[in-house]
């Protein structure tokens, strides 16, 4: 009989073991740990039993642990089978169900041992027929299972039929099927785990065969996957038309030794992933940028390689799409301003000499202002091809801002090639253009930079050019400077008069200076022209010649000129009932910019009612240049002024391109000729006929005209035989201060200096 019991007890131990190992190896299945624990607590039958069948006084232990072996295994086999079918009972059920069944197991174990195998019997029918349940539906193995179970379940039954005696035969039965039972179990596990690895291989393919990225196994240099993806982009339609070897692949630009490099480094473990980028054309002629992706993995237990293969071509393609948005600019397809810089970084750092040629539009926000932005668009588009045409393509010409252009060349023979390229570019720049049917033409401004010697980064020669540039646009526009050091000194000086510009008004730093203008004909003074002076605190009498360019840049002109039209009120107030200086004009200049606000005749008259100065004695110069420039914005001004008493005279006349119907519409009471005419006069035939020709239009249309920068006899008396009417300059009088022209004038009086030019 123990020799029995010890195989049952073998049995139990061999078929729970197999089935923990079984568990072990996949924890996906858990329903053979908790039947792996049923058999192995099936194997404490043996020795709880003998236990309980001894004449010991551990007897009654023999039984308690008879009774729990038995319930627990009951429990193990139920959630097992529960785990198999995948239904979930909570733990508490089983938990409760096992203390009712040990509960009544001994109250039967303390009636009789007859009455507790009875008992035990029955539960196992009970849970036999629980497992058979769960089981029933599943794949043969599990349904034999279960057949085999409701047949251990009817062996337990041997003991309370035909007694104690039977239990050998019992034991023998029950381990038969037991085996039987665990060799079902065995193999439901194994085909569980493959219909796993086939549901995992399943989905793998779908995925893969579904996968917009290219996926490909290599074992060796021998393909055994490759999905559909990848398949298009070797140029292949099915995998029957895979090459044997990698290397066979009619793929063109391929760098098949990169390709082997890595995926030596792949096999010899030097990196567990590696991710690379790999240019080939594809079947249609495109470029394709490959991103590759390996590591080591298991194909049909061998090593392989698998490869992810995602075509980055449109990635890039965006990226550098970002990267043309970033450095060029949208209109002309040149670089911008960031582009020219990165480009810069690079090239000054060969060493070689280059050259910064800065081109500025002249006047380009009249051309925007006059035709509109897009013709503007279409002129910097037509001039950006023009000067790639003269830099032969070259890549780094750019368009830094609204209407400058930068190029930035190698020198090959120094300075000369610089000043080459430059000439022509002025040139071409120069030629006309056509706009939608407008015919333009334009200038530009031209400024060089040579590094390394005018500076050694690519700010510092900017800086350097745009000094350039401005020198060009200050000497007359339309024309070419080479940067040199004395433009770095002029714009710091520029900077540090326009701060000290800023409040020289408030602080009374500036002076009247006058002088006189006579009639030609008496040598009669017949008034003065106000000028203004500078004196500064520190640097003594600044020239309007420096200062007044820079207030009009700075927008300080406007206040000045006020300031000029106040002092000037107050001195011809002062003037009033004085004899001979009661009589006087006095004339001031008007800029253009104090002249195009529109308010000028409300400054006026405030001043002229606050001094309570004459109006009829004020003269307003204006520059014809400026007149001619805006003339419909200004008739209506100059209307206004009329009606306020003042007199008008066009300065610097001559310079323009005035004609009858302007100086009719203008209203004017004066002209004052040009001293570039008046200057060689006596000399110049050409020069005499102009002002001969200025004369008689003046007069023609009621106009006085007056000749300014008169300096010696000779130019006098031509004048005066041509017929001019008042004479100024320094024949007669430097600009004096205001103080001191009451005195000249008497003096002059009293002298009887009125009919000659001494």
């Amino acid at each position: 009989m123990q020799l029995f019991m010890l195989y049952s007890m073998a049995v139990n131990l061999s078929v729970g073991a197999a089935l923990l190992l079984a568990w072990q190896r996949d924890k996906g299945q858990p329903f053979t740990r908790w039947i792996g624990l049923f058999f192995m607590t099936g194997a404490l039958w043996v020795p709880t039993t003998l236990l309980y069948y001894s004449d010991t006084p551990l007897r009654w232990l023999g039984g308690v642990g008879w009774c729990a072996h038995i319930v627990l295994s009951m429990l193990f086999l139920m959630y097992g089978a529960s785990l198999m079918r995948g239904a979930t009972y909570p733990l508490r059920y089983f938990v409760l169900s096992g203390v009712i069944m040990f509960v009544v197991l001994m109250l039967a174990l303390l009636w009789s041992p007859r009455m507790a195998v009875f008992t035990i019997a029955l539960m196992f029918s009970v849970t036999a027929l629980f497992v058979a349940q769960q089981l029933r539906s599943g794949p043969p193995a599990e349904k034999l299972a279960s057949g085999l179970l409701l047949l251990n379940a009817l062996c337990w039954w041997i003991s309370p039929i035909w007694g104690v005696e039977s239990h050998p035969l019992q034991a023998q039965i029950v381990a038969l099927i037991r085996l039987l039972m665990g060799l079902a179990l065995l193999y439901a596990c194994v085909d569980r785990s493959a219909q796993q690895a086939e549901r995992l291989s399943s989905r793998f393919m779908r995925l893969t065969d579904s996968s917009h990225q290219g996926v490909v196994v290599l074992q060796g240099d021998r393909f055994v996957y490759a999905n559909p993806a990848a398949l298009r982009l070797f140029g292949l339609k099915t995998s029957a038309e895979i090459p044997p070897n990698w290397e066979q692949l009619a793929l063109k630009d391929f760098d098949r030794q990169l390709f082997a490099e890595r995926l030596a480094e792949l096999r010899n473990g030097d990196a567990e992933t590696l991710s690379w980028v790999q240019t080939v054309t594809g079947p249609a002629g495109r470029i394709l940028q490959l991103r590759m992706t390996g590591w080591l993995t298991e194909w049909d237990g061998r090593v392989a390689i698998q490869l992810v293969l995602s075509d980055e071509t449109d990635i890039r393609e965006a990226e550098q799409r970002l990267i043309q948005q970033a450095t060029h600019d949208h209109l002309t397809g040149t670089l911008n301003r960031f582009g020219i810089e990165q480009l810069a970084s690079v090239s000054l750092r060969d060493g070689r000499g280059h050259a910064l040629i800065l081109i500025n539009i002249d006047r380009f926000s009249s051309i925007n202002d006059a035709f509109g932005y897009t013709k503007g668009d279409e002129l910097l588009s037509q001039l950006a091809a023009r000067m790639a045409e003269v830099s032969n393509g070259n890549p780094s010409l750019a368009r830094i801002s609204r209407d400058e252009f930068l190029l930035l060349l190698p020198l090959q023979d120094g300075p000369a090639s610089a000043s080459a390229i430059a000439s022509r570019l002025l040139q071409r720049a120069g030629e006309g253009y056509q706009l939608a049917g407008i015919d333009l033409n334009i200038t530009v401004s031209i400024g060089v930079a040579l590094y390394p010697s005018n500076g050694d980064s690519f700010e510092r020669l900017l800086k350097q050019a745009s000094l350039a540039v401005k020198s060009a646009k200050d000497a007359g526009q339309n024309m070419i400077r080479f940067f040199d050091s004395d433009m770095d000194g002029q714009l710091h000086e520029e900077i540090l008069l326009t701060s000290e510009l800023h409040g020289a008004v408030q602080r009374n730093e500036f002076v009247l200076y006058l002088q006189p203008i006579l009639d030609m004909q008496s040598g009669r003074v017949v008034g003065a022209e106000a000028l203004i002076r500078w004196l500064h605190p520190v640097r003594g009498f600044v020239s309007p010649g420096v200062f007044i360019p820079i207030a009009e840049k700075a927008g300080l002109i406007v206040e000045i000129g006020g300031w000029v039209i106040d002092q000037a009120c107050a001195l011809l107030a002062g003037w009033v009932g004085q004899p001979v200086l009661g009589e006087l004009t006095l004339a001031i200049n008007v800029s253009a910019k104090q002249f195009g606000r529109g308010d000028l005749d409300q400054v006026l008259a405030r001043s002229l009612a606050v001094h309570q100065a004459p109006a009829n004695l004020l003269e307003l110069e204006i520059t014809e240049s400026a007149l001619i420039n805006q003339p419909e914005q200004f008739v209506d001004l100059l209307a206004r002024l009329r009606r306020l008493g003042v007199r008008l005279a066009i300065d610097d006349f001559g310079t323009g391109y005035s004609n009858l119907t302007y100086l009719q519409r203008f209203m004017v009471d004066k002209l004052k000729v040009d001293q570039s005419f008046v200057r060689d006069v006596a000399l110049n035939s050409q020069n005499a006929a102009i002002v001969q020709a200025v004369v008689q239009m003046a007069s023609s249309l009621g106009l006085k005209t007056t000749a300014e920068g008169i300096e010696d006899s000779e130019t006098f008396d031509t004048l005066r035989l041509l017929g001019c009417d008042q004479a100024q300059g320094y024949l007669f009088s430097p600009p004096m201060p205001a103080p001191d022209f009451d005195g000249w004038v008497m003096r002059r009086i009293e002298n009887g200096q009125t009919g000659d030019c001494s």
